[in-house]
């Protein structure tokens, strides 16, 4: 049986929704759903040292829990799980793990077999880093990867590690991007690709 990981955020949850609400209230910011990027500094115009502040915040909050699940994705994962073993691959900080186990469970209990955090972000709260997503695919074993995220798509396929890269976003746009690279708007489209594999 191959193995399917998945991304959680924008790929399982609606995290750029709940995040840019979160930081338009909490931070008076005016950001929409399009202005979203995964390097704060850069989406907030502020110092490092506020991106720290506010992700403690953030953290304190504990916003991934109240994040909204994707259309159709219990449905599809659903259908998947009788044909391939499914695992989360996440980049989200070790820090969240209980939440992100929460949140799992509340809204695709019995889906997947692990869940795995790189902890990318480690280094902003923690001052380490652990690793890449295709760095954790491989020790996973995983066959696929399914993520919004161009770069780690890019990367698990230069690893022989077959990728969909998810949705329809801003941050994951790319003119040219490779035929073996298969792009999925929706998790009905994401169904399409795997009753072919």
């Amino acid at each position: 049986m191959k193995t399917i990981a998945v991304d959680i955020d924008d790929v399982l949850a609606a995290s750029a929704e709940g995040f840019v609400v979160f930081s338009n209230e909490r931070w008076g910011t005016n950001l929409k759903v399009t202005d979203y990027d995964e390097h704060w500094v850069n989406m907030w115009q502020v110092s490092i040292e506020e991106v720290r502040k506010r992700t403690h915040e953030w953290y304190d909050a504990k916003l991934v829990t109240t994040y909204q699940p994707k259309d159709d994705a219990k449905e599809v994962l659903t259908k998947l799980a009788k044909r391939f073993k499914l695992v989360v691959a996440t980049a989200r900080a070790v820090d969240l793990q209980k939440d992100t186990l929460d949140w799992i469970d509340l809204h695709y209990k019995g889906i997947f077999s692990e869940v795995h955090h790189a902890g990318i972000w480690d280094s902003i709260t923690m001052g380490k880093y652990n690793a890449t997503k295709t760095e954790l695919c491989k020790q996973i074993g995983a066959d696929y990867l399914v993520d919004d995220q161009l770069k780690h798509c890019l990367s698990a396929d230069e690893a022989g590690i077959s990728a969909v890269l998810f949705g329809d976003y801003t941050w994951n746009q790319k003119e040219d991007l490779p035929q073996t690279i298969h792009r999925a708007i929706s998790w009905n489209e994401v169904l399409r690709y795997f009753e072919n594999k």
